[in-house]
């Protein structure tokens, strides 16, 4: 062998040596980021001004037994949210039940936590979901190294009293865009509906993506079987159901912070008065606040155009005959309390208002009702179980 072989041949191990140590390096750096990409905090911000909207598109599909399968039905919606200031106040836009737009007034914490308000800034209880998408599904990790872990969330589609779940939370991706995974520790949720019918969810996982550009969830499906049963002898019907939500570019507003806030408080005590509350006087009030409002982005500014149109209408006389619940009476000195009384029943759905109870005296009725419907007032009893609602004919 030549002197000129064996330098060539040490050259090249040198080479290897050296693309071998190289490597190495390579994938210790590798490590290193995918451990400092798990350890980013991920927090929530929408700051005043910014506008985040969500499309969802739900697909079921009946489950007919003998392996067949219905034809896939597919519902596609949408929400907004706006952030209103101080840091985790938003106003969530969207259809309710009945299509209509409404408006809640939230508050999201960094680790996703939602909690509902009332017009006046005030803590209600309950949630807003958009068909069977709700936030606060969402949650995010207390400290930037949890990798699992067991919060309580709320799930709004659920009857009142029931929204609360435990679930376990698993980061699924360390990544850039850190991806997590959400399944209630109960495999089956169950109830039964105001009409009788029992209702199940089975199999709920939530996997979500948090975007740290946004400070928001960018992506998320959520998957369930739904059954009901009708009752004996109804047949029981089962579902499966995907909805994959997608989040639209990002928006601004440039309106300064408290004009957002007072317009989105505007809208929300305008919902209050058109549900009965405080008379033909909160209704003027809330007119003249959406007058002076016309702020934010065009979803919200559509909604108050409609809210002026529905409150230049007479209001409706409140009728007198019919069954009610009577939730409280008291003096008329009481008529703060009595009022933030019958706007957290009409945040679970209730139609409640204070009505005169002569004397000097008001009370907090439900209704009215055509029946005293049982169903209704255990529905009642488990929202307010401090209370002992009693039924009442007529005004």
């Amino acid at each position: 062998m030549s002197l000129t072989d064996s330098f060539a041949r040490a050259d090249a191990r040198t080479r290897i040596q050296w693309a071998v140590g190289i490597g190495a390096v390579l994938v210790a750096l590798l490590g290193i980021a995918v451990v400092a990409l798990s350890f980013r905090p991920s927090r929530f911000s929408c700051p005043p001004g910014t506008v985040l909207t969500w499309t969802t598109t739900t697909t079921s599909i009946e489950l007919l037994g003998d392996k067949r399968e219905g034809v896939p039905a597919v519902a596609r919606s949408s929400f907004t949210v706006m952030g209103l200031g101080p840091e985790g106040h938003v106003a969530l836009v969207g259809p309710d039940a009945t299509g209509r737009e409404r408006l809640s007034l939230l508050h999201i914490a960094e680790d996703g936590a939602v909690q509902m308000m009332d017009a006046a800034g005030r803590e209600q209880e309950g949630g807003r979901a958009i068909g069977l998408v709700d936030l606060a599904l969402f949650p995010l990790p207390a400290s930037p190294g949890d990798q699992v872990w067991e919060p309580e969330v709320s799930w709004a589609v659920l009857p009142e009293g029931r929204q609360a779940l435990q679930a376990k939370v698993r980061r699924a991706k360390a990544s850039r865009h850190p991806e997590f995974s959400l399944k209630p520790l109960a495999n089956a949720i169950e109830w039964t509906d105001p009409r009788g019918l029992y209702r199940q969810v089975r199999d709920l996982s939530v996997v979500y993506r948090f975007e740290p550009g946004i400070g928001a969830v960018d992506q998320a499906t959520m998957k369930m079987l739904y059954v009901v049963e009708e009752p004996p002898p109804g047949a029981k019907r089962t579902w499966r159901v995907t909805v994959d939500v997608v989040l639209a570019p990002r928006e601004r507003v440039e309106d300064e912070p408290q004009a957002l806030l007072e317009a989105a408080r505007a809208c929300a005590a305008a919902q209050e008065s058109q549900a009965g509350a405080g008379g033909e006087a909160l209704r003027s009030e809330a007119r003249r606040r959406l007058q002076q409002a016309g702020v934010g982005p065009a979803r919200l500014r559509a909604l108050m155009a409609r809210l002026l149109d529905d409150l230049a209408r007479p209001a409706p006389a409140p009728a007198s005959s019919g069954w009610y619940l009577r939730l409280a009476v008291g003096p008329e000195a009481q008529r703060e309390g009595a009022e933030h009384l019958a706007a957290s029943a009409r945040a679970a759905q209730l139609p409640a208002r204070v009505v005169s109870a002569g004397s000097g005296r008001i009370q907090v009725l439900v209704g009215p009702l055509t029946t005293r419907d049982a169903a209704f007032l255990e529905r009642v009893r488990f929202r307010f179980p401090h209370l002992k609602p009693v039924w009442q004919e007529g005004l």
